[in-house]
């Protein structure tokens, strides 16, 4: 969800919006899981990942961190993510927490 998301505020921008039109509207694309995907009808696929890709990885941070594979599997692209890393107790200013953040 964290990617349509991404694509979706990228969209609201009308200078981004024309670049990258052929990411395909927000409601085109599905996630289950670990796994965000569109059906690529019109056009090529492969150009639809590379853009995807870069979108993804241009930023950094977290979201390019979490990425394992972008992918084109016959029509439709697939963005897959890792794994998160299991939350285990820590202790932190004195207190047990379990968070990401830490």
């Amino acid at each position: 969800r964290d990617v349509i998301t991404l694509l979706e505020e990228r969209w609201l921008d009308l200078e981004l919006a024309a670049r990258e039109a052929e990411a395909g509207p927000v409601d085109a694309w599905e996630a289950n899981g670990l796994i965000a995907r569109r059906e690529v009808k019109e056009g090529d696929p492969a150009a639809v990942q590379t853009l995807i890709r870069g979108i993804l990885n241009g930023g950094g941070g977290p979201m390019a961190d979490a990425i394992r594979d972008v992918s084109v599997e016959e029509r439709t692209v697939v963005v897959e993510f890792r794994p998160p890393d299991p939350l285990a107790p820590k202790e932190v200013e004195g207190r047990v927490v379990e968070c990401l953040l830490y």
